[in-house]
């Protein structure tokens, strides 16, 4: 479990490393939603290569996928998605299948998460406008 210096406490992201590699956490949202868009579609290219058995294809797309997690913070994610992409460099896909679900799986419950820091993050930077301004009724 990731934890972080501003007091949440995450599975797969870690909003230390986040700061240190943007030197900003207030474009959380916005790094987030490029994020959700990218992930979906890389998901679903992802099941279309394992249903074609395209083995060079979905190590590109992994290997996309990958990135995605690293620039959120993700660092283990990534490390457990590059993994997977040497380990199809080696044998065959229905070898890897069940640590190619696993992965996705994680991508899920990380996308959730990014979704759930977003919208926190964005509930609390309306609270700070809102603070900063005159005739704010709270």
């Amino acid at each position: 479990m990731a934890s972080s210096s501003f007091g949440l406490k995450h599975h797969h992201i870690d909003l230390d490393l986040f700061v240190r590699l943007y030197d900003d956490l207030s474009i959380f949202p916005a790094v987030a939603g490029a994020f959700a868009r990218m992930v979906r579609n890389l998901r679903a290219e992802v099941r279309d290569e394992l249903v074609h058995s395209d083995v060079q294809a979905l190590s590109a797309s992994l290997h996309k996928m990958k990135g995605c997690c690293a620039m959120m913070g993700a660092v283990d994610l990534a490390e457990d998605i590059g993994q997977l992409e040497s380990a199809l460099k080696h044998s065959d896909i229905a070898v890897n299948v069940p640590l190619l679900k696993e992965v996705l799986c994680n991508i899920g419950e990380m996308e959730e998460e990014v979704n759930k820091i977003a919208s926190n993050f964005q509930g609390a930077e309306s609270i700070i406008k809102c603070d900063t301004q005159s005739g704010c009724s709270q």
